[in-house]
């Protein structure tokens, strides 16, 4: 029987949306106790009793049956490792494997492939034709423009699967959802959710310098008050020229920030590019008022003043002028960047912070976490057993937020999970908060107009609707694919 996504999420909601404010890394100050205008969340690291999810993993016996899973040769390394392997993250994904393999007994084969879009396509194309999969359950990145392929069966139909719960990632899953069906899907048993996150990081030591009030600041993040105008009051203060007149890398901004983090401050500020209603109608919302304000504000933000610094395009981690090379050099108070950074991060700095971007002002409602994308997961319709590809997805990812994640963020990311409530808090309120435009999960299908505004403010481009406009056809011209694979209507032949 369908199953529509959202139900039984009103009760859970209640318990798992989170306390807010950010946690200190090293010498920072612990923040005290407070509440944005979100509801309290319940930890599941530090001292707090968690939920365990393993009470809902499904019971079934499969008669020592294959799964075969196809992954992404670049992240194989969250699904395969060696039995001698000496890392603990890497111990427990083999542990996880090995509870699925003895509780359903089914043997799971992971297959990686780099062919990239193009070889994906094809392999699902001849399994589908073939009417018997070679792969039960795939892992596509996200901008492969798999959902509307037709190779994909409704998750929200499968009761084994429960999106509605905390090791599927709500804030994705809810806009890859139309008229109550979604083809793929994200959950923790992919890393990406957590280490793809946008946070900033700010250097303590910096802040200490600077005279800043950081209890004063981590009690605004808390209170619901942490904006763009109070962060560029910060910026300001840090900021300095070397004495030459001329904004190099040699200079001290208040902000470090790539492509990446600078898209991230588009969307914490409330940028929304589409909406989908209840009926399953998709709309674009390019040139929404709000979208321009906000849009015109942070091309303010960057652009009006020497306060912060861009360092480039994604890889501008390996710079020796990038963004991360600035905050290392203790010459950045801010950094934008993934949360799977923080590990490259711990052994730079001493002691660090990481907060949630700010808000466009203090009417937002909350904070945003925004994504540099994911891989997702999608069963075949033609696996060899529907129920048993649901049931192994749904058990590895509760088995993968329940024991690979707690050790990722404490071992991979050296990020004090487990010992240090304040940390778990942060954690588990940035993920409370990842929520995931559809404009941006479909950008490909669309001629990219998730891409556009920041690209628009780093060439000084201030003409927002004519240039969003420019992308308005694409959009509706694409529409249809999304309205025939999500419609009730069965599709047609041709």
């Amino acid at each position: 029987m369908k199953k529509a996504y959202g139900k039984r999420l009103a009760l859970l909601m209640g318990l798992l949306l989170a306390a807010s404010g950010l946690f200190a890394c090293g010498k920072g100050q612990t923040p005290a106790a407070g509440t944005t205008e979100a509801s309290e969340e319940v930890t599941t690291g530090g001292d707090t009793q968690p939920i365990s999810y393993r009470e809902l993993l499904p019971v079934a016996d499969y008669e020592e049956a294959d799964v075969n899973i196809l992954v992404m040769s670049g992240r194989s390394w969250q699904y395969i490792a060696e039995d001698t392997a000496a890392d603990a993250c890497a111990r427990e994904l083999i542990s996880r494997n090995h509870q699925v393999e003895e509780r359903y007994h089914v043997y799971l084969n992971y297959t990686p492939t780099n062919k990239g879009w193009s070889g994906f396509h094809e392999q699902c194309r001849n399994d589908l034709y073939a009417e018997q999969a070679a792969f039960d359950i795939t892992s596509p990145d996200y901008y492969y423009q798999c959902e509307t392929a037709g190779y994909f069966a409704d998750l929200a139909t499968f009761d084994e699967i429960r999106l509605e719960n905390p090791y599927w990632v709500d804030g994705w899953n809810r806009s890859s959802t139309v008229n109550g069906k979604i083809f793929t899907a994200l959950s923790y048993l992919t890393l990406d959710a957590i280490s793809s996150a946008q946070v900033l990081f700010m250097n303590n030591y910096f802040a200490e310098d600077l005279l800043i009030d950081v209890a004063a600041l981590k009690q605004s993040v808390y209170n619901g008050s942490w904006t763009l105008d109070d962060m560029l009051t910060y910026m300001r203060l840090a900021s300095l020229d070397n004495g030459d007149g001329e904004w190099t890398f040699e200079d001290r901004y208040g902000l470090s920030y790539n492509l990446w983090g600078g898209r991230a401050m588009l969307w914490s500020a409330g940028l929304a590019l589409s909406e989908i209603s209840e009926d399953g109608t998709i709309s674009q919302t390019y040139t929404a008022s709000r979208n321009v304000d906000i849009f015109q504000k942070l091309y303010q933000f960057f652009n009006s003043n020497p306060y912060s610094y861009y360092g480039g395009g994604a890889g501008s981690v390996e710079s020796p002028v990038g963004a991360e090379a600035l905050f290392f050099a203790n010459r950045a108070l801010f950094d934008t960047n993934k949360l799977g950074n923080a590990t490259l991060i711990s052994k730079n700095l001493d002691s660090f912070s990481l907060l949630p971007m700010p808000k466009y002002d203090k009417t937002q409602t909350d904070y945003v976490v925004s994504s540099s994308g994911c891989t997702v997961f999608g069963i075949m319709k033609t696996a060899k057993n529907l129920h048993m590809s649901a049931t192994i997805l749904e058990a590895l990812s509760i088995l993968s937020y329940e024991d690979v994640r707690p050790v990722y963020y404490e071992d991979s990311l050296k990020l004090h999970y487990s010992g240090d409530p304040d940390t778990a808090r942060m954690l588990d309120f940035i993920m409370a908060r990842f929520q995931i435009d559809f404009a941006f999960i479909n950008s490909t299908n669309f001629g990219d107009p998730a891409s556009r505004p920041f690209d628009l403010i780093i060439e000084y481009n201030r003409n927002y609707v004519s240039e969003m406009k420019k992308l308005v056809d694409s959009f509706e011209g694409n529409l249809k694919a999304f309205r025939d694979a999500y419609s009730d209507a069965e599709p047609s032949e041709d």
